[in-house]
């Protein structure tokens, strides 16, 4: 799971519908991808953190941490 990136999505209140609209895919594909069941593309990944966290670095939005 990308816990960072959540965490970030759920403390500055965006939609998840207006970020699958920015990445131009549907809602039930970006749940997939937050919850580490598909990946995201390079370029997906850009444009998320260009769009809604720019003061973030990639590395920590998209840090995936096994769980115990």
């Amino acid at each position: 799971m990308l816990h960072n990136l959540i965490y970030e999505i759920a403390i500055n209140k965006i939609k998840k519908k207006e970020i699958a609209e920015a990445l131009g895919i549907d809602e039930k594909t970006l749940r997939l991808k937050l919850d580490g069941t598909r990946q995201f593309k390079a370029n997906e990944m850009m444009m998320l953190k260009d769009t809604f966290f720019p003061e973030k670095t990639l590395d920590y939005l998209f840090d995936i941490k096994e769980s115990a």
